[in-house]
């Protein structure tokens, strides 16, 4: 069922805003983009789920860690190159290079969302 939750919108907004910032401002940081942008990602994606709709926490943070586990096992299969899928939409959608520590991010950004919003949302 539909449910429109402005505090989960808001805190959405908020890490598109920041995943703007580290891709513009701090993109030669690489932990900051390389890392921290990863975490913010799954946070981004999970706050954006819950503002549209009640997901239960467990099942929708494991989702959105799968999903991003899914991405990084097709840049490690490189399926976008495989697919002949060439454009910079696919690019950002997909990623292009595997790294084992992105999977480090997207874990830690699932539990810590899981983790904050059992807390205080």
């Amino acid at each position: 069922m539909m449910d429109f939750k402005r505090k989960y919108f808001v805190v959405a907004m908020a890490c598109l805003l920041m995943g703007f910032l580290i891709v513009t401002v701090f993109q030669d940081w690489g932990f900051i983009r390389g890392f921290l942008g990863d975490v913010l990602v799954v946070v981004f994606l999970y706050c954006l789920a819950k503002s549209v709709y009640a997901f239960k926490s467990v099942p929708l943070a494991i989702g959105i860690w799968l999903f991003a586990l899914a991405t990084e096992v097709s840049q490690y299969f490189k399926l976008a190159n495989k697919l002949q899928w060439h454009n910079k939409l696919s690019e950002i959608l997909l990623g292009s290079t595997f790294d084992f520590w992105d999977i480090i991010a997207y874990t830690i950004g699932a539990v810590l969302v899981y983790w904050v919003d059992e807390r205080t949302m």
